[in-house]
């Protein structure tokens, strides 16, 4: 919930103000997902800080629930590195560049507002749900 108690849908409304009517049918060719669903969608809390250029005024995230391969080294500028979902066992969500160095997932910094890895077991605190393969951020009128 975000402040107030005013809920998920109100939140998302009042970030992204209106849908344009073109996008209610094209999901798929947005996302590139052949069949996404609301499982595929996830909601970027205002509240969460994040460093990361991508996340910036992000409001909801597209994941591809297939593409779980996690690179063993970061490579390249970090804003071309993949940003994946992380399920964690308490229920919550972590978004951000990971890697898999032996049973461990370690979240890097850049996202999420921390400044050193965070390191998480494999499979037991932690899951890769997928890769994000879209950001839908809300754009500032009369930047």
């Amino acid at each position: 919930m975000t402040p107030g108690n005013r809920g998920v849908l109100k939140d998302i409304l009042s970030r992204i103000e209106e849908v344009p009517y073109f996008m209610a049918d094209s999901l798929s060719e947005l996302t590139g997902l052949t069949s996404p669903s609301m499982r595929d969608i996830f909601w970027v809390a205002r509240e969460r800080l994040s460093y990361h250029p991508y996340l910036q005024g992000a409001v909801l995230l597209a994941v591809n629930r297939r593409m779980k391969r996690l690179p063993n080294l970061p490579s390249g500028p970090i804003v071309n590195q993949p940003l994946f979902v992380l399920s964690m066992r308490g229920g919550s969500y972590l978004c951000g560049r990971c890697t898999l160095e032996a049973d461990y997932i370690v979240l890097h910094p850049f996202a999420n507002g921390f400044s050193e890895p965070k390191r998480f077991r494999n499979r037991v605190e932690a899951e890769i749900l997928g890769k994000v393969v879209t950001i839908v951020r809300r754009f500032r009128s009369g930047a």
